[in-house]
């Protein structure tokens, strides 16, 4: 008797999706993290560290979550996964 219907994930991603997620996600993970990491290291003020921090995080997200839009990703594995490198390698890209 229930008339509303919800939202149920396929689960589908398209071709595209791994090279767009990883594409963007990595270009701003090398991109940006050199550059953060250097304000990091030169900023003394330890809040304004923390809200460069909090950014870094929401750019890569960001990249992430728009490469899978692009890639039409309904999967949540496949994009968590692909988050889950990018945020590796940003992690890898601090320390020059």
């Amino acid at each position: 008797m229930n008339g509303i219907e919800t939202y149920k994930p396929s689960g589908r991603f398209d071709a595209l999706t791994i090279p767009a997620g990883l594409g963007l996600g990595l270009v701003g993970a090398l991109g940006i993290g050199w550059l953060y990491q250097m304000a990091v290291d030169f900023i003394p003020f330890i809040y304004i560290n923390l809200f460069l921090t909090i950014g870094f995080g929401i750019a890569i997200g960001g990249l992430v979550g728009f490469g899978a839009r692009i890639g039409k990703c309904r999967n949540l594995l496949i994009a968590s996964a692909l988050a889950a490198v990018c945020a590796f390698a940003a992690e890898g890209s601090t320390l020059y």
